[in-house]
């Protein structure tokens, strides 16, 4: 566990202000302590407000500038402070929507404001203010996206509406006659088609600049029953966050080969996937190629569906690649 609050083998990106956001924040103080400084040559009363005016710009400039901001596979977590630091967690799964905000001068200098709006009863609106320019909305947006899957499927078990008890019943027995008439005639009923899965991704561009997360969110056999997803490429490589109780697997890591493959360790009959990519260096190289990515799903060795994934230029936002399949329809 390191200092703050991570386990050392957990990856993260870290952030913070970059300086001349810092500058720009404290710019207005340093004018007024200059002109102060100025005046205090024809009267010597300046000098002192002049002092304070400049000690609390210096002051305002080292926290913003100290103020880190460490995004990892299911928090994000806000240090400030100088002598003494208070750090604030949020999951990331809370983020409901999220704002970029970039005046003519910070576009300038390549940085941004990603102000998110969560469902967090004591931090509804958290503001990563003046980090360098970006995809890093497109990383929290993916958390965006499976979050409003789950509350749409919640919503749609919520409205469903059942019919009155006596013509529940009525349906009940007429399909209990159905199955007793079709069991005489078909005594080998067919159930659902379960194939072995694997996904393969290629990628192309300067992909080397960009880190990869890769989320496998559903993965089931016969009537729901979870299987484990395994990574064969990169080899010897365990995924970041596990959450079996929700059959969740998510895989965040800068990227050093141009493939990456993953297969389930048996036949399944669903698959639900999601990836995307957030551009962590050389974010001022103009010359480099954005990252592109061919998604190709297997169903026993056989190419059932493919995928293209592209981000845009620094700044923009890049839709990720979500997918729920049913493999038995193959």
């Amino acid at each position: 566990m390191n200092s703050i609050g991570i386990p050392n083998q957990e990856r993260y990106l870290q952030l913070s202000p970059t300086i001349s956001y810092c500058f720009l924040s404290v710019f207005g103080l340093l004018f007024i302590a200059v002109a102060l400084l100025v005046g205090a040559f024809w009267l010597n009363i300046l000098c002192l407000p002049a002092i304070v005016v400049l000690a609390i710009a210096f002051y305002r400039f080292f926290y913003i500038r100290l103020t880190l901001y460490i995004l990892t596979a299911e928090t994000l977590k806000i240090r400030t402070g100088i002598f003494s630091y208070t750090l604030i967690t949020l999951e990331l799964y809370r983020v409901k929507d999220y704002v970029i905000k970039q005046n003519l001068v910070v576009r300038m200098l390549k940085i941004m404001t990603l102000t998110l709006f969560t469902t967090d009863k004591q931090d509804v609106v958290i503001a990563l203010n003046g980090i360098p320019q970006s995809n890093l909305n497109d990383t929290i947006g993916i958390w965006y996206s499976v979050r409003e899957q789950k509350v749409k499927s919640l919503k749609s078990i919520r409205n469903l509406k059942l019919p009155p008890m006596k013509k529940l019943l009525s349906l009940c027995m007429l399909a209990l006659m159905f199955v007793s008439c079709s069991k005489d005639n078909d005594p080998d009923i067919q159930t659902k088609s379960e194939k072995k899965v694997r996904v393969e991704v290629e990628f192309s561009g300067s992909y080397q600049n960009y880190q990869l997360l890769f989320t496998i969110n559903s993965l089931t056999k016969g009537k729901g029953t979870f299987v484990e997803p395994m990574i064969n490429i990169p080899t010897n490589t365990q995924w970041t966050q596990v959450i079996s109780q929700g059959n969740a697997y998510n895989y965040i890591a800068d990227l050093t080969s141009s493939k990456f493959v993953v297969e389930s360790k048996e036949a399944v009959n669903r698959l639900g996937f999601l990836l995307s990519a957030t551009q962590t260096k050389n974010t001022d190289d103009a010359a480099q190629t954005p990252i592109s990515a061919s998604i190709k799903v297997y169903a026993e060795n056989k190419l059932i569906e493919t995928y293209n994934y592209k981000a845009l230029p620094v700044g923009q936002v890049t839709e990720p690649v979500s997918q729920n399949l049913d493999i038995s329809a193959y």
